[in-house]
């Protein structure tokens, strides 16, 4: 009896290592990373240095937003994917991000990545024309809280209740055309 429990420990324990070392490796990488554009950076100058600093500030507070909502949404998606309902998975995404709208209004607009000082008004500038507009933050909050995510092909898009698009995620570099191996988010907001 003690040889077999102690086998079964053993067999656990290599499961569970089989499972946490990809982990361990991938977290040990991330902070190296930063560890190592720190050390370089501090060569550079002071300047550099601190936009590196606030740069990975942002960074590491976006990751961790993100990683709140992929955990909160894990279980979920995960009984979905393993009953094959696909639709399932985006039906629920979607009813998260309707229902948090404002929440994430808050963070992406009214506040920005660094949870500051909450921003009354926002600028505008028209590339094309090079006219400048003053928004009211609390008017487009107001667009939010009537409007709705919806999501296509390539782009979760959020739209007020006249159907008008406020503004969008985006993946840029996904699609055939980009090859360059650069991934990353973009967030637009329209007027």
């Amino acid at each position: 009896m003690i040889f077999s429990s102690h086998l079964n420990f053993k067999i656990e324990v290599n499961g569970l290592l089989k499972l946490a070392i990809p982990i361990i490796l991938t977290q040990f990488i991330q902070v190296s990373n930063t560890t190592v554009a720190i050390l370089m950076m501090g060569r550079v100058g002071a300047l550099e240095l601190a936009a590196l600093g606030l740069g990975g500030s942002f960074m590491i507070f976006t990751f961790l937003v993100c990683l709140g909502i992929m955990m909160s949404l894990s279980p979920t998606i995960a009984q979905h994917f393993g009953a094959g309902r696909d639709q399932g998975i985006k039906d629920t995404f979607m009813d998260f991000m309707n229902a948090n709208k404002l929440r994430i209004f808050d963070v992406i607009v009214r506040r920005g990545l660094d949870n500051g000082t909450p921003v009354d008004y926002m600028i505008w500038k028209n590339k094309k024309t090079d006219k400048m507009k003053i928004i009211d933050i609390n008017s487009m909050e107001t667009d939010v809280s009537d409007g709705e995510w919806k999501l296509n092909n390539t782009t979760l898009e959020f739209r007020t209740k006249d159907g008008n698009k406020l503004f969008h995620l985006q993946m840029k570099g996904s699609g055939k055309k980009y090859n360059s191996g650069y991934h990353g988010m973009m967030f637009h907001i329209y007027q």
